[in-house]
């Protein structure tokens, strides 16, 4: 005990020897940090080695204060925004501990009028530089123009430098002192520094002891006197400085490896980094589908999804390099709920809703019997060694479990998609309704209106009213002149304003069924920026001059432009003006269909050429609701139908010009910036990435040379695909290049790394930026000033969001983020709006199975007219009694009674299930095809076989005379579809919705054609048996149906 004793005496005695020599000598070190100095004065701090460091600073007297017309500063414009001396007081972290303390949240949403110091950052970077939404927050507050914050350098400022050498005071506390004198110096009484600490507050003001301008106040003391309403903070700080370490032999986990061992371990092999993934059951994850990691103990507090680090020798998580989720849509533990004294309780557990594989959280809430029956969000907070469950603090209640919109904003809410109204400050830099363009824009643009052969006209979806983009035609001498013009955003949307801060954050415009997110203020993407119809609008416009054949005759044209939209169409009359010719047109609209025919064959020429080069054709769909609103069970939601979006040539046309423009603007910035360009950017897919489509195709179509090496190898072999897949091509169409749109690498925003490493591979292009809809993605706003600054306009000046590169990989990492959960926020509103349409009308629709999962028993399957992917849960089935694998992603049920082979159809009854843990949710089981509805019936019919051969009783005599005459082979078949005999195109269209029978057939007096053609003749037959004559529509399909009976009868 005499050693130890003396051993700790040695250590303080150390301690306090450094300590007076970096007061004697204050110019070395960058900055005082209140977490370094806590620790040397505790039994932690004494474990440590103590370690002399010098940096060498040069000291600077042009240091900005922020504070705009300082005659004693030289403004230094990229510290922040200008500080605003009106304020009633202006806040000053004090350490890197206080940054950490409060959370990304709070220095996100809360933060205003902060004065940050150099050092302080600096250490932030240090300690939190895994955890990138708190660094993000943390530039947040002196780059968001909305927060007016500002980074003050105080490491080389020389007078901080020299108040501390007087005072013998940190850096920190020297910077408080130096505006404090600075309030005086500029005759200023009302703003003051309230200083932020953790440190216990002393009986006096130690700051304030000579300028009353400057006080010291404790972070929790803060929180209670200016944010009292966030409760959710203010028990997450209480909770933080009371916790107390916990012993190492007390801890549930082991302590996290340091950054620095992870990027040795990485180097040497020892230490893989990838992302987790946890199974259904949570006691085991798989990283990089690779390592195995078997127990909770060794996961280490990662959650589903995080990306961590492993080492190889013990297959156990050693640090947590990013997570991938902080904020968790939850409902109270049901435990928790039917507790009697709930509301006597400050916390509970709650359960996230998003996945299973997630763990419970402990949430402190204040009588939290508020909470039942509710949907809520809460922020990860921290998972300590000696817990079981993570920590997370309350934001805020969603709304109602099982509630048409709580589910709905619990979707937007797990995103973190919002819907608040925008900011005073950026409200208050928008124009007037009745603003109207500036005499000097009508000088410097180029005015597309005087120019009455220009004939400018948009093409848009029904009832949109953000209209991005407008097209032109003007006759020339030996040609044409084509335009495609853009509203000019960046006009309205100046760099550093709280407007462009806002847009910035937000990301993107969100289109869900029955709103819109906007993107921008409703007076600019609704009015202003719109590109309505009869109205002047300042655009930047791209124009073509082409030839008589559509050639390019040179490069185009770029500048700002003022058009009149003298036309808005939408695509289906567009498409009818098209169809209806010449002789259709009203006199109106003739010039309008001249346009549309020149614009449609140049868009068809360009598209050649990028399919010539590989661009490929991929699936998707949208699914449409058509709704009203109805007081009832679903609230404020009736759903009377249900369909896909249907396409026209016309989207193609449109798609075809904006994708034309993106790449010469592209192309343009390119000359300008270089590697500092901002671009889109589509990798190849990986070399494993149809590894199974490949497999599926050798085995169940006997073409075994699926070719994804390159964008027309694998175009060609898709479409090999479809043409030998049984059944309706739309079916097969929709399942090959929706699979393959799946297993696409996700195209991303980038800083272009050089013009061939910077490629679109799905579109088939060198160079890609997206430029044609700035009121909808803030991207295209950053290409539209990277543009005029390329293009030498004389009114565009850039700062370093467009210079930049770092800054310009921030951005391009926030717009990645914000496009990717915008995009899955309105595929799953999409589903909620099907899944309460069908709580109480479930169809059967026709699927195709993708594959079956063993290890789950689950049938993957894919529903072609929804373009929708679900699983079968086999073992819910009723009939189901035994499930064995039988092939290549095949099953059997019941020993060989049913199979289910990939690309195989089946028939699946789409329902709805609600629960109090799970929300609502769709849910697929098996069914038949009798229990198809009417409306899906060519759905139905145009597909391939059935499952089941049992002939009706009402089968028609030739449908049973056929089954007599051909006997089928009862030999369990390997493959669910048979190889095609070679025809030719027309043969095949005749005979696509003909069941052909296995090549095992044996007949009795049929030839091969025969038989194909009383197939065909049987299965039209079965039609017009099932034909429902209710409607005048459906005696028409039945008299085509017939007439196609009667002219089988000559031939056969």
């Amino acid at each position: 005990m005499r050693d130890a004793s003396s051993s700790v005496e040695k250590r303080r005695k150390l301690v306090s020897q450094q300590q007076a020599k970096r007061a004697e000598n204050p110019g070395g070190g960058a900055a005082d940090d209140d977490d370094d100095g806590d620790d040397a004065t505790t039994g932690k701090g004494m474990d440590r080695c103590l370690q002399t460091s010098t940096v060498e600073v040069y000291l600077r007297e042009d240091i900005s204060c922020g504070f705009p017309g300082c005659l004693s500063c030289k403004g230094n414009a990229r510290a922040g925004t200008p500080l605003n001396n009106s304020r009633e007081f202006f806040t000053l972290p004090s350490s890197a501990k206080v940054i950490e303390l409060f959370g990304a949240q709070f220095w996100e949403e809360c933060a205003r009028d902060v004065i940050l110091c150099k050092s302080v950052e600096t250490r932030a970077r240090e300690k939190f530089n895994s955890n990138p939404r708190l660094m993000r927050a943390m530039r947040g507050v002196y780059e968001d123009a909305r927060k007016d914050g500002f980074l003050f350098d105080d490491v080389h400022c020389r007078k901080v430098r020299e108040i501390r050498k007087r005072r013998g005071c940190s850096l920190v506390e020297a910077t408080a002192t130096f505006y404090g004198e600075k309030f005086k110096t500029l005759g200023l009484t009302k703003p003051k520094i309230v200083v932020l600490t953790t440190k216990t507050r002393t009986k006096t003001n130690r700051l304030g002891e000579k300028n009353d301008l400057v006080m010291e106040m404790h972070a929790f003391e803060y929180i209670q006197r200016y944010h009292p309403e966030d409760e959710a903070l203010m028990l997450k700080v209480q909770a933080a400085l009371e916790e107390k370490e916990e012993e190492d032999t007390d801890a549930t986990f082991t302590e996290y490896i340091p950054q620095v061992e992870v990027d040795e371990g990485v180097a040497n092999s020892t230490i893989i980094v990838g992302q987790m993934r946890v199974d259904s059951s949570r006691t085991s994850a798989v990283v990089n589908n690779s390592i195995r990691i078997d127990s909770k103990v060794k996961m280490n507090r990662a959650l589903h999804l995080d990306t961590v680090a492993v080492d190889v020798n013990t297959n156990a998580v050693v640090h947590v390099v990013s997570r991938k989720q902080m904020v968790f849509t939850c409902v109270l533990d049901e435990k928790d709920a039917d507790d009697s004294r709930l509301a006597q309780r400050n916390s509970v557990l709650v359960v996230p809703r998003e996945s299973n594989k997630l763990p419970r959280f402990k949430m402190l809430k204040n009588a939290p019997d508020a909470l039942r029956g509710k949907l809520f969000s809460v922020r990860f907070s921290s998972w300590s060694r000696g817990k079981t469950f993570p920590d997370a603090h309350f934001l805020n209640i969603i709304g109602d479990v099982g509630s048409f919109q709580g589910e709905v904003d619990a979707v937007l809410a797990s995103c973190v998609i919002r819907k608040e109204p925008f900011g005073v400050k950026a409200n208050s830099e928008l124009p007037q309704s009745d603003w109207g363009i500036p005499q000097n824009e009508f000088d410097t643009r180029r005015d597309f209106r005087k120019d009455p052969a220009t004939l400018i006209f948009s093409v848009d979806p029904p009832g949109c009213v953000d209209v991005d983009d407008a097209m032109s035609v003007r006759k020339l001498k030996s040609g044409y002149e084509i335009g495609v013009h853009i509203a000019d955003v960046s006009f309205f949307v100046r760099e550093k304003t709280a407007l462009d801060a806002e847009g910035k954050a937000r990301g993107t415009t969100v289109y869900l069924p029955n709103e819109r997110i906007d993107m921008l203020p409703e007076i600019l993407s609704a009015n202003l920026c719109s590109l309505l119809e009869g109205q002047d609008r300042l655009a930047v416009s791209c124009v073509w001059n082409v030839d008589e054949n559509l050639n390019n005759e040179g490069k185009p044209w770029f500048g700002r432009s003022i058009i009149r939209n003298r036309k808005a169409i939408d695509y289906y009359s567009a498409q009818a003006l098209l169809d209806e010719g010449v002789a259709g047109c009203a006199n109106n609209m003739r010039d309008f269909y001249d346009a549309l025919r020149i614009l449609t064959n140049f868009a068809n020429k360009k598209r050649r050429v990028r399919e010539m080069n590989g661009a490929l054709e991929l699936a998707s769909a949208e699914l449409r609701f058509e709704t009203h609103a109805d007081a009832g069970d679903h609230e404020e939601l009736s759903t009377t139908a249900v369909a896909e979006k249907r396409d026209v040539s016309t989207m193609k046309t449109v798609a075809e010009l904006m994708i034309s423009a993106n790449c010469a603007c592209a192309e343009r910035i390119y000359t300008k910036f270089l590697e500092a360009s901002f671009v889109r950017r589509h990798r190849m897919p990986t070399a494993d990435a149809f590894d199974d489509m490949k497999k599926y195709c050798s085995e169940f179509l006997n073409f075994a040379a699926f070719d994804s090496s390159s964008g027309l190898a694998l175009n060609e072999s898709l479409s090999k695909a479809i043409r030998l897949s049984r059944g309706s091509r739309a079916s097969a169409q929709a399942f090959f290049r929706g699979s393959a749109a799946q297993k696409m690498q996700e195209a991303k925003y980038c800083v272009c790394d050089g013009a061939k490493s910077s490629l679109h591979f799905g579109l088939a292009v060198d160079l890609y930026t997206h430029f044609t809809s700035p009121i909808r993605r803030y991207a295209d706003i950053i290409a539209h000033r990277q543009l005029l600054y390329a293009i030498d306009d004389a009114t565009t000046t850039c700062g370093d969001n467009v210079f930049k590169k770092s800054n310009l990989h921030d951005l391009a990492e926030h717009l990645n983020e914000r496009t990717r959960m915008s995009k899955v926020v309105q595929r799953k509103v999409s589903e909620v709006y099907l899944a309460f349409s069908m709580l109480d009308n479930a169809k059967t629709k026709v699927a195709m199975v993708e594959s079956y999962d063993k290890d789950r028993e689950v049938l993957k399957i894919f529903l072609p007219s929804w373009h929708l992917r679900g699983n079968i849960f086999l073992r819910d089935e009723c009939d189901v009694e035994t499930l064995d694998p039988c092939g290549l992603g095949s099953v059997s049920i019941n020993k060989g009674e049913r199979e289910f082979h990939p690309l195989h159809k089946i028939y699946v009854e789409v329902s709805a299930t609600s629960s109090y843990k799970n929300g609502i949710q769709l849910k697929f089981t098996l069914s038949e095809a009798s229990k198809v509805s009417p409306d899906d019936d060519k759905d139905v019919i145009e597909t391939g076989q059935t499952l089941d051969r049992e002939p009706s009783e009402n089968m028609p005599e030739l449908a049973r005379e056929f089954e007599k005459s051909v006997t089928i082979s009862t030999t369990k078949r390997k493959k669910a579809f048979l190889e095609r005999n070679e025809q030719d195109e027309q043969t095949h269209d005749d005979f696509v919705n003909a069941p052909f029978p296995p090549k095992t057939f044996r007949t009795r007096t049929l030839d091969q054609h025969s038989i194909h053609l009383l197939t065909l003749k049987a299965a039209l037959e079965m039609k017009c048996w099932r034909t429902r004559v209710l409607d005048e529509q459906s005696k028409a399909r039945y008299a085509r149906r017939r007439a196609r009976v009667d002219r089988l009868n000559v031939e056969t």
